[in-house]
């Protein structure tokens, strides 16, 4: 249902003419009329809306199919927009009101007949709000079901990625071990190096020192013999 504009005219209007400005069925009106306190209505031989009637209306108009406000929120808006002493006051129906002709049995059936189709226009205003409100429960469902598969995919994505890093961490934490132990044998390999050039150094050094007291013992038999061949010079001298 579209939304309608008002006249910017002052003239009191019918209901059927309300209607066509504001886009709206007769029930619809009638239902505005029992749910909004504020909507004052004009009694007498007819129905008639004034200016303040219609801004009302049009406010209602907005709240409820523009803004698809419920009906509880609707009252709460409607009453900032127009406080009560900014809302138009109903025309008290006459006491006296000329009653049908007697025997109008016609005009009696119609007036029940129109009676009615009034009930009958509330009721289904009342359904069509369910219906919307049902409409929109459903929509609301929807949402949040699609809402929790997609959170349930990415859940599982989650645990498919949590599981990969889990196989990689376990695969490093392997790896590590295997690094480990070819450290502890590069070490063992290490020190036994390490052992062969200490004792290799140690043996190197005491052959030195045996190289030097053979030198040193040749050096005495040289001087020894040294003298001996002076000796054997003086001899013959």
């Amino acid at each position: 249902m579209s939304q309608g504009s008002i006249s910017s005219g002052s003239q009191a209007l019918r209901p059927r003419d309300v209607c066509q400005q504001l886009g709206i069925q007769p029930y619809v009106l009638k239902f505005w009329e029992g749910e909004f306190p504020q909507l004052g209505r004009r009694l007498g031989a007819k129905r008639l809306y004034g200016a303040e009637e219609l801004k009302i209306l049009a406010e209602i108009q907005r709240l409820v199919e523009g803004e698809r406000l419920n009906l509880g929120q609707a009252r709460e808006e409607l009453a900032r927009a127009f406080p009560e002493g900014e809302q138009p006051r109903s025309e008290p129906a006459p006491e006296n009101r000329a009653p049908e002709a007697p025997g109008n049995l016609l005009g009696e059936a119609r007036e029940t007949i129109r009676q009615l189709s009034e009930q009958v226009g509330v009721l289904q205003a009342r359904l069509a709000e369910k219906t919307s409100e049902m409409d929109g429960l459903r929509h609301r469902h929807q949402q949040v079901a699609e809402s929790a598969a997609a959170m349930r995919e990415e859940r599982d994505t989650l645990l498919g990625r949590v599981s990969q890093l889990e196989a990689s961490a376990a695969s490093e934490e392997r790896r590590a071990q295997r690094l480990e132990e070819e450290l502890k044998e590069a070490l063992t390999v290490q020190a036994a190096l390490q052992a062969r050039l200490t004792a290799l150094q140690e043996g190197q050094a005491a052959e030195r020192r045996r190289f030097v007291e053979q030198l040193r013992t040749a050096l005495q038999e040289v001087r020894a013999l040294g003298q001996a061949l002076d000796q054997v010079r003086e001899r013959l001298t």
